[in-house]
């Protein structure tokens, strides 16, 4: 599966509107690594199981993602408004998306949940958004 979530950091990372907001920023994994850019792109996979035929495992893939988008606000930053758009730009650029990236072809990508996500303490404060998407794809 490790190819789908490849394909997935590469569309991401192909999209303008999302690449002019947090650059090359853009993870996979189970959260973000240290050091990371005050704006950034988290995209944590949970695989589904495969399904099954007569014949054996079908060649559909599906997995749910879960894609964290975060700014860390300096001392002087009030307003989130930044990651609304981290959020809205990888909405956009994954929501109903059918196509073929690297081996991957991506059947299907539907937009399930947002929900806000951060963190504030006395140093400093992380906004965050939460997006959930259902993927259906399959190996070219």
């Amino acid at each position: 599966m490790i190819d789908v979530e490849i394909a997935l950091r590469s569309l991401l990372a192909g999209y303008a509107p999302l690449t002019q907001l947090v650059g090359a920023a853009i993870y996979v994994g189970e959260r973000f690594p240290q050091n990371s850019p005050r704006k950034a792109v988290l995209i944590y996979p949970m695989h589904l199981p495969r399904g099954y035929t007569m014949q054996g495992p079908d060649a559909v893939l599906e997995m749910r993602a879960q894609i964290f988008s975060r700014h860390k606000l300096k001392p002087t930053e009030t307003s989130e408004y930044e990651v609304g758009q981290i959020a809205e730009a990888v909405a956009k650029c994954l929501t109903a998306f059918r196509g073929t990236v690297g081996n991957i072809r991506f059947q299907l990508i539907e937009a399930e949940m947002l929900r806000p996500a951060g963190s504030r303490t006395s140093a400093e404060t992380i906004a965050g958004r939460s997006q959930d998407f259902l993927i259906t794809a399959n190996a070219v």
